[in-house]
């Protein structure tokens, strides 16, 4: 019976042990929102990336970067830095803590420098009472708000100033967001959403600008009708003010179609999603912002079981707002 008892608690303590082992071999990382996947990585700066020597080469003119999976040194041209959080494998895939990259010297990143002529405004749909679409445990106004929140520290980080129209759960109206939107001039217009529909079937992404069936000059009448275009010496004339709000609302309108290009395109590289477009909508939000450029972006569908799970999920949130803000900032490097 000794012996018989001893082969238990031996095999017990085996037991524990390699799930002890397996847990610690779990990265720490991985649940942790603060990384950057390889393809965002390689996308935001302008990388290429190959295996080498055990690890992983990234170039680009000017820059070679060596980094090696659960090794807490990397090799940058040619210089050696320690790093305290270290690059890991998930699912195949490599992963970034931003620790890491924000060890590297200022020279790598010539993208990240501060536009301060650059805004954005940064719009989560709903909120308060207006709870948007709503799915099991899945709130359009709180799985924006985040997202959002998340897009505005991604571009916070590149140097790029932004404002929420909201930064908590409660109720705006279309009306004021487009006010806000209005009182920036120039200002760079993102309205964040999550989609519905009633089978549960639907999924994928998709981004929106302002339909062509609204004409420049319609929306310069309502613009010109709304706001002063005031100049140093005063009011300009009332024909010179439709011209130039005419003007901005053209300008305005090519920039959306852009902006949501860009947009759309990262976000369905980065994430792997069902793409459903680039399309053009007379949303209020977008009819009404008539200084910069304007998009909508519906971020996946509440509806469909997998990217419901999905949009709860805070590190694919983390992925989400991320693939926003680098398609925003390729948008701006396409203009400068």
């Amino acid at each position: 019976m000794k012996i018989i008892k001893l082969l238990l608690i031996i095999c017990m303590l085996t037991t524990l042990a390699g799930c002890v082992s397996e847990s610690t071999n779990i990265p720490k990382q991985e649940t942790s929102s603060a990384v950057i996947p390889m393809k965002e990585f390689c996308s935001t700066h302008n990388l290429e990336v190959e295996n080498y020597a055990g690890g992983y080469l990234f170039t680009r003119q000017g820059v070679r970067l060596q980094l090696f999976p659960g090794l807490n040194y990397l090799r940058y041209n040619g210089k050696t830095i320690r790093i305290t959080d270290t690059p890991f494998v998930s699912s195949g895939e490599l992963f970034l803590p931003l620790s890491l990259i924000k060890s590297l010297p200022d020279s790598f990143s010539p993208r990240e420098q501060a536009v301060s002529s650059i805004f954005v405004l940064l719009d989560p749909g709903h909120g308060g009472e207006d709870t948007g679409a709503i799915s099991g445990k899945a709130y359009e106004k709180d799985i924006v708000l985040d997202i959002a929140r998340r897009v505005q520290q991604r571009l916070s980080r590149a140097g790029i100033a932004s404002q929420l129209t909201r930064d908590a759960d409660y109720f705006i109206t279309l009306d004021e967001r487009s006010k806000i939107a209005n009182r920036h001039p120039g200002a760079i217009f993102v309205s964040i959403h999550a989609n519905a529909e009633t089978t549960g079937n639907v999924e994928g992404i998709e981004t929106f600008y302002l339909t062509s069936k609204i004409s420049d000059r319609q929306r310069a009448e309502w613009a010109s009708d709304a706001y002063d275009f005031n100049t140093a010496n005063g009011s300009l004339d009332p024909k010179l003010e439709l011209i130039a709000a005419e003007r901005m609302s053209h300008g305005a309108r090519d920039d959306s179609k852009a902006l949501a290009q860009f947009v759309q395109k990262t976000l369905i590289n980065n994430l792997g999603e069902a793409s459903r477009g680039v399309k053009q909508e007379n949303f209020s939000v977008l009819r009404e912002s008539f200084f910069g450029p304007a998009i909508l972006i519906e971020t996946g569908f509440v509806t469909h079981a997998q990217s419901r799970q999905k949009l709860l999920n805070y590190a694919y949130r983390q992925r989400m707002a991320d693939s926003i803000a680098n398609g925003i900032l390729q948008f701006i490097q396409s203009k400068n």
